[in-house]
């Protein structure tokens, strides 16, 4: 809790009357009681100083008053000689302390294991070295993130299910030749139907298992941007979250960065370690999550599946979900939530764009749009339209 005062000039000017009063009559008063009394004055005077150095003290509701002041640091008690010398010292710097959290469990693992302290240390580490406050710290570490790791996954991704795609040309010669071979051996050879059929499922099987080879698309590895993506953003949250209490153990290098965070906010968020009181950051979160999610649904080609259909329903509920949680958590966690939302906005329109895909050797399907922008556009028109109506 800082140390505030509405009038630090005044009262300063008053200490200094009350050093002159209390040194000039206090005859009993012995010569080290008198140089404690002028250090802790000492130390008011370097408070007075800080104050002027255009520090912006938060919550200053109330002022405290010089008489208050003074009981607190035990200048009116002369009998309390021996209490005296364990009166507070002032700093120059703020004093605030997080919140004590008690971690146990998974969440004891997770704050606990090396990824999370390594991504702790990263940004700690960033920060002193770039000179940049902590809200571009946040956003500038989250865009390198997703452009040096997701962005290409995402790509990689892409290329997959296009290969994939392609390969339903091959498929369709395959199974006619096989079909014609189940048919000849019913027929010729007198095969029941029962064994036909297996002998032809295993056949397609085994023949698209070979395409799959030879193209080396195996379906599987379009996974690979959840699997990357997922684990970056709960290590990364972690992270931040870790610095925000001072975990796992609060050393003078996470006390600082915990100092450095609560003082590096933006515009209306002071204190990064907060939570959004004004819902900005969380309702942005939902509206960007919102947005990458009917861009993606605007810019399907085919006819949506009933599955495909439930998928993104629920998509949307995830989205809105994100609001309240945003809204419970320090807002440099917000912070990152809404500016790696926004980066997948912008890898969303990205990737649909037919030179990013030619120049990323994605083959071309018949389910890429050749204008994806105006598409988009139209989509957007028709939709704003019907809504009207």
């Amino acid at each position: 809790m800082y140390c505030q005062f509405s009038n630090v000039t005044a009262t300063v000017t008053k200490i200094k009357s009350l050093d002159f009063y209390l040194i000039s009559n206090a005859k009993g008063i012995s010569r080290t009681y008198q140089t404690t009394i002028r250090c802790c004055l000492h130390s008011l005077n370097r408070l007075h100083d800080y104050k002027q150095q255009s520090f912006q003290l938060r919550n200053n509701k109330s002022a405290i008053r010089v008489s208050g002041v003074l009981k607190k640091i035990t200048l009116l008690n002369h009998k309390n000689y021996g209490h005296l010398q364990l009166s507070r010292n002032f700093s120059d710097f703020p004093t605030q302390q997080a919140p004590i959290v008690k971690v146990d469990g998974c969440l004891k693992v997770l704050v606990d294991s090396a990824p999370v302290e390594f991504c702790q240390s990263s940004f700690i580490w960033l920060h002193s070295y770039s000179g940049l406050p902590w809200w571009a710290t946040i956003m500038v570490t989250t865009f390198a993130l997703r452009s040096l790791i997701t962005l290409p996954c995402a790509l990689y991704q892409h290329n997959i299910l296009s290969k994939t795609a392609l390969l339903k040309y091959d498929m369709e010669d395959i199974v006619k030749d096989l079909k014609r071979e189940a048919n000849f051996r019913v027929q010729q050879l007198g095969w029941t139907e029962t064994r036909a059929r297996h002998i032809y499922n295993r056949s397609v099987k085994k023949e698209w298992n070979k395409l799959i080879v030879r193209d080396n698309c195996h379906p599987m590895k379009s996974l690979v941007l959840v699997l990357v993506q997922v684990p970056i953003w709960v290590i990364v949250s972690a992270g931040l979250r870790n610095i925000c209490f001072m975990l796992p153990s609060q050393t003078p290098r996470a006390v600082k960065a915990y100092q450095d965070l609560s003082l590096e906010g933006f515009w209306w968020i002071a204190d990064l370690t907060a939570v959004d009181s004004y819902w900005i950051l969380p309702v942005s979160l939902g509206i960007t999550s919102l947005i990458n999610i009917e861009i993606q649904a605007m810019l399907r080609i085919t006819e949506s599946s009933r599955m495909q259909n439930v998928l993104v329903n629920l998509l949307r509920a995830v989205s809105l979900f994100t609001i309240p949680l945003a809204a419970m958590v320090p807002s440099c966690l917000s912070l990152y939530w809404v500016t790696s939302s926004t980066f997948s906005i912008l890898q969303t329109l990205l990737i649909v764009s037919p030179k990013v895909r030619r120049t990323c050797h994605i083959p071309v399907t018949d389910n890429e749009l050749k204008h994806p922008y105006r598409s988009l556009y139209n989509s957007m028109k028709r939709r704003i339209i019907h809504n009207k109506t």
